[in-house]
């Protein structure tokens, strides 16, 4: 008789669960929302994320989106945040691959488990990195580089915005592909790695959109992009891949996710509003002028494989470069 009540009990308790749920994720949102982005405002990431919040208001009746910038720690100033924020759908982090896939491994304690921690709402987009070089430099090709690092193991320099960046991690699978070794030079910005390269000092770069607004200006030059399947719109440029690597590819990306536990409809919501916007010809424009990839995965399975297939990849180059908890 007493585990009889207590069954019902439980199924009780399970079904005002299940219907305070319910008539949550009906009302969502009643009140604002708001988007962490772990960057400072102005930035690339930053307007992307505006951009989308306020495409966003509308398809979510009319609800108000609040951007919050919270930089710091390399983004684990915000993942931490949001990790520990209530789990009700109205705060959401604008997470990286970096915070996502490097930080885990390459710090002993970042305070936060993205698999364990988050749940996706929805891929924003990707973009190819530029492998860049000197205007009127020697080298014309990846095949070049590869050739000439043959030839003078660690005598070639490259820059990048530090130890741990995409950059960096790029050209550590580059490194590790080609079987060659290269000297290492961090920079506090990408931007100083580029105009350093302009300058002579360096022999390559892998960087973002900046390096094909430097060349636009004759300063640099871009010999092919990392991702194997890119926009051809965004600019004719060869794949890595299609200069003598065939197994290159990799690509920094953004996505929304919320904390661990948020109500399945409340998630359910906030990705068809977002996947709205982003196959919305406004956004396109946007996306095209920000020189973005699209990036569309349309149900949690896509999006939970995704994240495994690029924590697995950008893992699996740390560990191999021996850069594992150095901090």
């Amino acid at each position: 008789m007493k585990k009889s009540i207590e069954k019902r009990i439980s199924v009780l308790a399970v079904l005002m669960l299940s219907l305070t749920t319910l008539a949550s994720a009906q009302t969502y949102p009643a009140r604002p929302i708001t988007i962490v982005i772990p960057f400072s405002a102005g930035g690339g990431a930053d307007v992307t994320a505006r951009t989308i919040a306020h495409l966003m208001e509308a398809r979510l009746e009319g609800a108000s989106i609040l951007i919050e910038n919270r930089p710091g720690a390399g983004g684990m100033t915000a993942a931490n945040y949001v990790a520990k924020a209530k789990a009700d759908g109205y705060t959401i982090l604008a997470m990286t691959n970096s915070t996502c896939c490097v930080l885990p491994i390459l710090y002993k304690k970042v305070g936060f488990d993205p698999a364990r921690d988050f749940v996706p709402v929805s891929a924003i987009n990707t973009s190819s990195f530029s492998l860049a070089v000197q205007p009127n430099g020697k080298y014309k090709t990846v095949g070049d580089i590869i050739q000439a690092a043959k030839e003078r193991p660690g005598g070639l320099k490259y820059g990048s915005s530090g130890i741990g960046s995409s950059a960096h991690i790029l050209t550590e699978m580059l490194m590790q592909q080609a079987g060659i070794a290269l000297t290492h030079v961090p920079y506090q910005s990408g931007a100083a790695a580029l105009n350093d390269l302009a300058g002579g000092r360096l022999d390559f770069v892998f960087a973002d959109s900046a390096a094909m607004r430097m060349e636009e200006a004759g300063m640099v030059k871009v010999l092919a992009v990392s991702m194997k399947e890119h926009d051809k719109s965004l600019g004719n440029y060869p794949s890595v891949a299609e200069q003598g690597l065939p197994e290159f590819d990799a690509a920094v990306w953004s996505a929304f996710v919320v904390p661990a536990h948020t109500p399945q409809p409340v998630v359910d919501k906030l990705r068809t509003a977002v996947n709205d916007v982003l196959k919305s010809d406004e956004y396109g424009r946007y996306r095209q002028k920000a020189g973005l990839s699209s990036l569309i995965l349309e149900t949690q399975e896509q999006l939970d494989a995704f994240m495994a297939s690029e924590t697995e990849k950008w893992g699996a180059a740390l560990r191999a470069a021996n850069l594992v908890a150095i901090q």
